[in-house]
C-alpha cells in the first residue's frame, strides 16, 4: 500500500513538471514530515469550524505528503496518501494563518535556509549542515546552542560559554562520562576548548561541591588532557592523564588510590526520528491522544572504549606507588548510546526556541559495566529541570594476593538545574 501511494506521488510530481515546462507553472514536493503534519492539522481545523458534519472523506491524514502547484499567481495544494490524493479546498485555504501560507510558498522548512557550502572555510564538518543528520539533537550532546549554559551544583558541573558568531566555547565540566566516570566518580573537571567538529580538553584537579546522594569511591585527581572529535557519522577521543603532586591529605584514600591513565573511543553515529504511532483517523469529535512522548528526533553511538585504570598507594610523603594497572581486556569495553530529544518549541515573541524533552541512556558493556541514564525537562527557554543517575560496578585489583583490593566506584544520584541564556 505504500509503495502504492508513493508511485502515485512520483507521477504527480513528473504530471506536474510536464505541466510546470508546457505552461510555465511552477510546482514542487514537500518532504518535510513536520510541516506537512502542522499544515494538515492546521487544514482540517478549517475544515471542522466551517462544517461541523464533514465527513471522514473530507478530513486528511496528517501523514500525507503536500504538492504546491502556482499557476498565474494561482497555487493548489494537493495531498497525497495510503488514502489516495485530494485536492484541498481553496476557501479553506484561505482561513489558514498568514505565516503558514507563507513559509509554504516560499519553502521555507527547516533547514531550507543552510548550506554548508557558505561554511566549509569556516567551520569544517559538513553534518553541521545536513539535516539527515540532525544538528539540534547533535549539539545537545557534543555542546550547546545557546550563548549561556550553565548546571551549578549538580551533576556534571557544567559551564558552557559560546559567543556570537559560535565557532568557538568554552566549556567546564566535572567528571570523565566519555568512559563512564561522569559527575562525583571522578574528582577531576575537564576543560575545553570546542569547535564544531572537535574539543581539545586539559584535565584539572578540581572537585567541585555537588548536590547528590551518592556512595563512591571516585577516580582521583589528574592532569591530563586530549582531544574529541565528531565527523559525519562517526567520532571519538583520545586522553592521557598522570598522577602528579598529590597530597597525602587530600586523596580520597591514600592506601586505595585509583585513577584513569589512558582514554579512547571510536563511535559510529546515526540520527532518526521518533514518533510513536497512534491508532484511529483524525475526527472532528476525538482529538488524538497524546503519545507517551512528544515527536523528536532520535540518536544512538555505539562503538569500542578503552579506559586503563591505574592502582597505587600515596605515603606520607605523597609520593604514589603504582602497584597494577589493568590490562587491555579489563580496559576493554562496547559503548552504547541512545538519546531522545522533542521536536523545538518556539515561544511568542521570542527568538529562543527550546526542546521540552532530553532523555538519554549510556552503557559501558564489558566484564565491568558501567551505566548513566538521565532526563531533562524545559520550563521555558532559560531553565530545565531533571534528574541523572550513575553506576560502575567494582573492579578487583591485585587479584589472588594477599593485597587483593576490591574498587567499587559506586553510584551517584543527582539532581539537575540548567539555566540557558
Amino acid at each position: 500500500m505504500k509503495t502504492a501511494y508513493k508511485i502515485e506521488l512520483f507521477l504527480i510530481f513528473i504530471l506536474l513538471n510536464i505541466l510546470n515546462n508546457a505552461y510555465g507553472q511552477e510546482s514542487w514536493v514537500i518532504n518535510d514530515e513536520d510541516f506537512n503534519s502542522l499544515f494538515i492539522e492546521a487544514y482540517n481545523e478549517a475544515l471542522f469550524e466551517t462544517n461541523e458534519d464533514a465527513s471522514e472523506e473530507d478530513i486528511i491524514l496528517e501523514d500525507n505528503f503536500l504538492v504546491v502547484d502556482i499557476n498565474d499567481n494561482i497555487f493548489d495544494v494537493t495531498a497525497s496518501g495510503e488514502d489516495g490524493a485530494k485536492i484541498m479546498n481553496q476557501e479553506l485555504l484561505k482561513k489558514l494563518p498568514d505565516e503558514l501560507i507563507d513559509k509554504l510558498l516560499k519553502r521555507k522548512y527547516d533547514w531550507d535556509h543552510l548550506d554548508w557550502r557558505k561554511f566549509s572555510f569556516q567551520i569544517l564538518g559538513r553534518n553541521a549542515y545536513e539535516y539527515a543528520n540532525f544538528k539540534e539533537i547533535r549539539d545537545a550532546n557534543y555542546w550547546a546552542r545557546n550563548i549561556f549554559t550553565m548546571t551549578p551544583f549538580t551533576y556534571v558541573n557544567s559551564f558552557i560559554l559560546r559567543p556570537d558568531p559560535g565557532l568557538l566555547a568554552l566549556i567546564f565540566e566535572q567528571g570523565y562520562s566519555d568512559i563512564g566516570y561522569p559527575s562525583t566518580l571522578s574528582k577531576n573537571t575537564r576543560m575545553f576548548i570546542a569547535t564544531e567538529t572537535a574539543k581539545i580538553f586539559l584535565n584539572l584537579p578540581t572537585n567541585l561541591p555537588n548536590i547528590s546522594i551518592s556512595d563512591s569511591h571516585p577516580l582521583e585527581s589528574t592532569y591530563g588532557g586530549g582531544i574529541i572529535f565528531n565527523v559525519d557519522g562517526i567520532g571519538g577521543l583520545v586522553g592521557y592523564n598522570i598522577l602528579n603532586d598529590i597530597n597525602y591529605n587530600e586523596a580520597h584514600d591514600p592506601d586505595n588510590t585509583i585513577y584513569n591513565n589512558w582514554a579512547g573511543q571510536l563511535y559510529w553515529t546515526k540520527a532518526f526520528k521518533f514518533k510513536i504511532p497512534l491508532k484511529g483517523k483524525n475526527s472532528k469529535d476525538h482529538k488524538r491522544a497524546k503519545p507517551l512522548l512528544p515527536d523528536g528526533v532520535q540518536r544512538i553511538k555505539f562503538g569500542p572504549s578503552y579506559a586503563k585504570l591505574t592502582y597505587g598507594r600515596v605515603d606520607t610523603l605523597s609520593s604514589f606507588t603504582e602497584l597494577e594497572s589493568s590490562d587491555f581486556g579489563n580496559s576493554f569495553s562496547f559503548f552504547f548510546e541512545w538519546s531522545y530529544l522533542s521536536d523545538k518549541i518556539q515561544p511568542e515573541g521570542s527568538y529562543n526556541f527550546y526542546h521540552e524533552w532530553s532523555i538519554y541512556f549510556r552503557a559501558n558493556v564489558a566484564e565491568r559495566p558501567r551505566l548513566n541514564a538521565g532526563f531533562l525537562y524545559s520550563i521555558s527557554a532559560g531553565f530545565a529541570v531533571g534528574a541523572n543517575i550513575v553506576w560502575a560496578s567494582p573492579v578487583t585489583f591485585l587479584a589472588g594476593t594477599q593485597g587483593e583490593f576490591e574498587w567499587d566506584p559506586g553510584y551517584v544520584i543527582s539532581p539537575n538545574l540548567t539555566f540557558r541564556w
